[in-house]
């Protein structure tokens, strides 16, 4: 027999948990509260990105993203000596940055210690000497409460830059509103990032019913808010988010 939640015979637990999943959580914490705290201290200009998109209950994030300047025996020496570090190997070198391999020590750090115990998905994670910024995807707002409490019990400070619930994955993840995903898809659709362009944005307007100067400025946003949630994480712009497109 199907199990059921909230009462509603016609909803599965798995169905109720999908939905519940769909809450985004934004935040920063200090560098020396995750791992690589020493690294980052001793090599101040790198900028690090977890890969990981799967539940924290599983592989702890098995690869890093390095970016830098491209002088990474630095990194790599106080990497061997990184308490958070068993073993740290580079995996590829890409234009502007390289890959990792990392297996992690066990030592006590207590934000990964707190992603391990709960049912969260890290969705992005980069650090800096200065600070962490992660944003997870949680089963619900208890989970927070959960998290902000145990900051307080362990004195971490804790900055939420955003929590928003995703009524569309495609859309909320990246910040963009519905009106600004209809119009890159439409000038996917038709041809107006090819070179030569096949459609002016004139004819992108009409398209979806505006003008071509609403649909230059739609445009304009909607490629602000793609790019910033997805080549970079922190607060995000925002732009045209609780806005009426026109």
């Amino acid at each position: 027999m199907v199990a059921t939640n909230g009462g509603d015979p016609g909803r599965t637990d798995t169905e109720a948990t999908n939905d519940r999943s769909r809450l985004i959580v934004e935040f920063t914490v200090p560098a020396d509260t995750f791992v690589l705290a020493q690294t980052l201290q001793a090599v101040p200009d790198i900028i690090v990105e977890l890969e990981q998109f799967v539940p924290t209950s599983g592989d702890e994030f098995p690869y890093l993203w390095v970016t830098d300047n491209g002088n990474y025996t630095t990194i790599e020496e106080h990497a061997a000596d990184d308490p958070t570090i068993a073993t740290f190997s580079r995996a590829a070198d890409l234009n502007g940055g390289a890959l990792y391999e990392v297996e992690w020590a066990d030592t006590e750090t207590p934000i990964l210690e707190w992603l391990q115990a709960h049912d969260v998905v890290v969705l992005e994670a980069e650090g800096n000497d200065d600070e962490w910024t992660f944003k997870l995807r949680v089963t619900s707002r208890t989970v927070l409460r959960d998290l902000q409490t145990y900051c307080d019990d362990h004195d971490i400070p804790f900055e939420l830059i955003r929590l928003y619930e995703l009524t569309d994955p495609k859309i909320g993840q990246y910040n963009i509103t519905s009106k600004q995903r209809e119009i890159l898809l439409a000038a996917l659709e038709q041809g107006y990032f090819e070179i030569p362009r096949e459609t002016r944005l004139k004819e992108l307007g009409d398209a979806v019913g505006i003008t071509k100067r609403a649909a230059s400025e739609r445009l304009r946003r909607a490629h602000t808010n793609l790019v910033s949630n997805t080549l970079r994480i922190g607060q995000p712009t925002g732009v045209g988010i609780g806005e009426d497109d026109t």
